[in-house]
């Protein structure tokens, strides 16, 4: 079995009311926890296994860059397939008027 690297997992104050939220190695969020133990037994095989490593930086808030912009994007994306085609409307009418 090839070495895979180790993923860090760094733990940091969390958001919305969660006292605890993980985040990946360059700081982005990835979710919240309850409990740091909540956190350690999400992880727990891949920490057995070596896979993983948690890290604790409690001084510090998780980055919501990459968060926010995929937030964005499936609101732009929900926003483009539930508006009604417009046009294909008002064609549709004129078409109707210009026959009778």
């Amino acid at each position: 079995m090839a070495d895979r690297p180790i993923t860090i997992i760094r733990i940091r104050r969390g958001i919305n009311g969660y006292p605890y939220a993980a985040c990946d190695d360059a700081g982005y969020f990835i979710g919240n926890f309850s409990r740091l133990g909540d956190a350690r037994k999400h992880w727990q095989q891949e920490i057995k296994w070596g896979q993983v490593k948690l890290i604790r930086e409690l001084d510090k808030r998780p980055d919501m860059a990459k968060h926010n912009a995929a937030l964005q994007a499936i609101d732009k994306i929900l926003r483009k397939k539930m508006s009604p085609p417009v046009a294909a409307g008002k064609a549709q009418v004129n078409k109707n008027i210009s026959r009778s």
